[in-house]
């Protein structure tokens, strides 16, 4: 039945007192103001006194009784087409509730709360504020990704054993990173104390010519491996149709650099994404292959270099410039990262829109880049800074900076293979950056920290051709030699002041790590041959984040197929099931919990959401019938697991009312394990958490969400 609307929204309270449409559990407007009003008033108590545990608890209640069963997106459209209220509502909802957890320090549920949002807040925008958008989707995704407790784990490998990424592109090295910074004078250049492989210039297209710095490149010709220049257009797009007409300007310039015989990265119309003197696409492309075309002919030693700015005009995507494969041989991207945006401290929004203060995080400003292009191109960070110093505050920002400059030396490299080049801004443009400074010269502490990073093996220093190590991410398992080998996390999670990761090898502790990026030699001679498991836990405030397992593989011992890379340990967690507490046979696998599938189905039996379990011997199938009371076969709630257990993946077919599907499930000591979300979804029952109480709630009143 679709009921009316009938009033008008003056007010929040005003708004949620509407009748709705059929998007609710119940069947009446009655039921509807029995469920509904105690949940606003307590909300509306909770907003008042700035309860924030109250926020969540009634707005949790008030999003599941409009949402129901149906995904955040279904309604979220439901509601745009209908033009109903409910979008605004749960919107604003959904907002405090997350801004309620974020509060608590809990960005783990801000995150799953943020997700629901995202689509409502989307589709508001859509029909209210259309110009804001693709702001706000980012600010979310940004958030999302922000607050993602996973991380990754990576073993240094001497040589180029460990993961690697080479196209044959030209001057492309096979492995590691050319470091270098942009020339202004000598006394502006970083004593790294390891000669730098790479240098940028920049040249003004309209108003300069590359051969009038001839001066300054000859000699850096002989001292670095790869030169970049930035061929940069003063008047940005407004330039770009007079370059069709200089051929032979563009000609001269590559037959000088032809004759300089050093490789060259030419950077050409750099940052066209964001040019305020906006280029057409089509225009711009077809400038870049004239250019490429020239260079391609007249100057061999030349490569093409095509670099965006990270992040663009909200209406331009990357590939609406990319002049094609065929023109381009590296892609790079301009890469800065601020505290104060503008000069100024922003709002969580804001920050979360620009990967600026909190919420920085270099190696994702440039996942983008790398996901769409370094399938097939080597990429590089064109230019970088790090800001150090705030000119409006006047204050520096050496702490916060420290962090990220390392994102960029260390993570980045290991993270992304594909990237084969970083230069650093390291100089000062009043014009460009008057309320930020992100140059290295006049800090002596930020000075010491590159001189550090640019140090590493990862990084390629002139004369040598390629890295002294490579990196390889630990899936499940790795077979290493039995040597000493360092170990480095990454993690995308923005909290990293206070996180500690904790290493064990077969339960024994062997090291922690405080300090990003967290970092850990293990001596793998002291262990036996075989396999050996390899726990990585992260925690932060005294507070496990996550735990990831694997298995290392050691020459001289069994294979490792006879070793699980998980652990199964019962379920330390108190469960409820609609208010009573149950004791179940429960583990906790890689941070899930799974329920032994027929204590599940015997403690639901007769409720709502019961459901019934068979199992064909002769054609190791499991079914799973939906609706009917579960048939005993005895020994169920009989005990409960105690002490770890090597989990194996269930080989059994999996039938739900007759159609095959598939979950993720164990098999412990001949009893299958079932993820109980996978459960509560599968058969539309409330599943949710109380951490403050380390309390499993399931609710068979209520449908899944």
């Amino acid at each position: 039945m679709k009921l009316l609307k009938c009033f008008t929204a003056i007010s929040l309270a005003l708004v949620m007192a509407l009748p709705v449409c059929n998007v609710f559990a119940v069947t009446s407007s009655e039921q509807l103001d029995n469920k509904y009003w105690p949940l606003q008033e307590g909300y509306n108590k909770a907003k008042e006194s700035e309860d924030t545990s109250g926020i969540i608890s009634y707005g949790k209640s008030i999003m599941e009784l409009f949402i129901g069963g149906e995904s955040p997106v279904a309604r979220a459209a439901q509601w745009k087409a209908n033009g109903d209220l409910e979008l605004n509502i749960m919107r604003d909802v959904a907002n405090a509730v997350a801004k309620a957890y974020e509060k608590q320090n809990d960005f783990q549920n801000a995150r799953t709360i943020y997700e629901t949002a995202l689509p409502l807040d989307v589709a508001w925008q859509e029909v209210n504020n259309p110009e804001d958008t693709e702001f706000i989707r980012m600010a979310y995704e940004n958030k999302i990704a922000a607050y993602d407790t996973s991380f990754s784990v990576y073993a240094e490998i001497k040589g180029n054993g460990g993961d690697t990424s080479y196209y044959g592109a030209k001057h492309e090295p096979k492995t590691g990173v050319y470091f270098g910074e942009c020339y202004n004078t000598d006394d502006r250049q970083v004593n790294t104390g390891v000669k730098q492989s790479a240098a940028l210039f920049y040249v003004l297209y309209e108003i300069e010519t590359i051969e009038q710095f001839d001066y300054l490149l000859k000699p850096f010709s002989q001292s670095r491996q790869i030169i970049e220049i930035a061929w940069n257009l003063v008047n940005e797009g407004d330039t770009l149709a007079k370059v069709l007409n200089d051929r032979a300007k563009i000609e001269a310039e590559a037959d000088y650099l032809k004759k300089l015989g050093t490789p060259i990265l030419l950077r050409f119309g750099a940052e066209m994404n964001v040019w305020q003197k906006k280029a057409d696409p089509e225009q711009f492309k077809t400038v870049f292959k004239f250019v490429s075309q020239i260079m391609k002919d007249r100057a061999p030693n030349v490569a093409m270099l095509w670099s965006p700015n990270w992040l663009g005009h909200v209406e331009t995507t990357y590939d609406q410039f990319y002049p094609g494969d065929e023109y381009v041989d590296w892609v790079g991207a301009s890469l800065y990262s601020v505290k104060y945006p503008k000069g100024k401290p922003a709002d969580d929004i804001g920050q979360a829109i620009y990967l600026s203060d909190n919420f920085a995080n270099p190696v994702r400003q440039l996942s983008h880049l790398v996901k769409e292009y370094g399938d097939r191109k080597p990429i590089i960070v064109s230019e970088c800074g790090i800001e150090n110093y705030s000119v409006t505050r006047n204050e520096y920002t050496n702490a916060w900076a420290n962090t990220h400059m390392k994102a960029i030396y260390e993570s980045i490299p290991m993270v992304y293979p594909q990237v084969k080049a970083i230069l650093y801004f390291n100089t000062d443009s009043p014009i460009a950056w008057a309320e930020n400074r992100f140059s290295l010269f006049n800090n002596n502490e930020m000075q010491a920290v590159y001189k550090e990073l640019t140090k590493s093996s990862r990084l390629i220093p002139f004369g040598s051709k390629e890295s002294g190590v490579t990196y390889k991410k630990i899936d499940k398992e790795i077979t290493l030699s039995a040597d000493v080998v360092p170990f480095t996390i990454y993690t995308p999670y923005f909290k990293k002041d206070g996180l500690t990761v904790n290493y064990f090898i077969d339960e024994k502790w062997v090291g922690a790590s405080n300090m990003v990026p967290h970092r850990q030699n293990i001596d793998l001679s002291k262990l036996g041959g075989g396999a050996h498991v390899f726990k990585v836990v992260m925690s932060a405030e005294g507070k496990e984040l996550k735990t990831n397992e694997y298995v290392i593989n050691l020459p001289g011992g069994s294979a490792s197929a006879t070793v699980s890379a998980l652990v199964a340990q019962p379920t330390a967690s108190t469960v409820l099931v609609n208010g009573k507490n149950v004791a179940f046979d429960a583990y906790n696998i890689d941070g899930r919990n799974y329920f032994k599938l027929r204590d599940l189905a015997f403690t639901l039996s007769g409720t709502e959401k019961q459901f019934d379990v068979g199992w064909d011997g002769v054609n190791n199938a499991i079914s799973l019938t939906n609706g009917v009371s579960y048939t005993v076969t005895g020994g169920e709630m009989s005990s409960k697991g105690s002490g770890n257990k090597t989990p194996v993946v269930t080989t059994a077919k999996i039938f739900l009312d007759g159609t095959e599907v598939s979950f993720t499930a164990y098999n412990i000591d001949g009893n299958n394990y079932f993820m109980l979300r996978d459960m509560g979804q599968a058969f539309d029952f409330g599943v949710d958490w109380n951490g403050e109480i380390n309390t499993i709630i399931i609710n068979t009143n209520i449908g899944y969400n």
